[in-house]
């Protein structure tokens, strides 16, 4: 990760004059700050785990989604949720970066629930009956365990 274009890295190597993240101004923005520490990454966390009902660590989401106690296509399911999230929020950072605008938080949530449910159908084949994410609405929590019923 000592070479991904965060701007700690750009700022690092001369191309940029600040290394402050852009979406929050809150912190040097490294990898580490854009997934865990920044308050509009963790606003778009926030937002998909309550559309999801859920409540999870900002650590990281992806080994966290293959820990939940379900099936396997469900935590799949998860982990393709979370993979989104990560990629729209890297590549919302772009967008800032180039065009000086920033998507509200709970826009973004919308938008990475309809693509990650558009590739859950792909790879489900079509048993999601819609780009709803109510499939996952009756997520319980039960003490350290998660049950995921359809």
């Amino acid at each position: 990760m000592k070479y991904f274009p965060v701007k700690q890295n750009l700022f690092k190597w001369g191309v940029i004059e600040d290394a402050l993240c852009m979406f929050c101004g809150d912190g040097i923005e490294s990898i580490q700050h854009l997934i865990v520490s920044c308050v509009y990454s963790r606003k778009v966390i926030e937002g998909l785990a309550h559309a999801l009902g859920l409540q999870v660590p900002y650590t990281d989401l992806i080994s966290w989604s293959a820990t939940v106690q379900t099936d396997i296509w469900k935590r799949k399911a998860l982990a393709c949720i979370f993979k989104v999230c990560y990629y729209r929020i890297w590549q919302q950072r772009n967008k800032t970066r180039l065009q000086s605008r920033v998507m509200r938080p709970d826009l973004l949530v919308a938008y990475i629930l309809k693509i990650a449910c558009l590739r859950i159908r792909v790879i489900h084949h079509g048993s999601i009956g819609s780009l709803n994410p109510s499939w996952f609405s009756s997520i319980v929590n039960d003490g350290n365990m998660l049950c995921l019923c359809n």
